[in-house]
């Protein structure tokens, strides 16, 4: 598993037609290739009021030996990390106990065809 630092992560939720009313948000976040999904805290949701949709989404916690964790809802945005920007990543949104950073993104970003990454000197590089 490559698992990057911890990066600023610009996240901007994605509005059907009208994407520039919504304003992009630093967050903190890391890259880890080993999360089936991108999760964002609740209150990072909360605070910038994003609008949701309801979806049932299983997720695990194997760090706590593969117990399940509540995705309280899902959200699309666009998600920028070094420069490169991908639209409509899916984040579930988590409580705030599940994760100490803001953002983890997971394979639905990593995996997208339009994205590499690797490592070099020990920092975890996105082209």
């Amino acid at each position: 598993m490559l698992e990057g630092d911890v990066k600023n992560v610009k996240v901007k939720e994605v509005a059907s037609k009208i994407e520039n009313l919504y304003r992009p948000v630093m967050v903190n976040g890391v890259v880890d290739n080993g999360s089936s999904m991108c999760t964002i805290k609740e209150s990072v949701v909360r605070h910038e009021k994003w609008s949701i949709r309801l979806d049932e989404v299983k997720l695990y916690d194997y760090r706590c030996g593969g117990n399940p964790v509540k995705c309280i809802e899902v959200l699309e945005a666009s998600v920028e990390i070094d420069l490169v920007k991908l639209d409509k990543v899916m984040l579930c949104e988590v409580p705030d106990h599940v994760q100490t950073v803001d953002v983890i993104i997971g394979r639905t970003f990593t995996e997208d065809p339009t994205i590499a990454y690797y490592r070099e000197d020990n920092e975890l590089k996105i082209t």
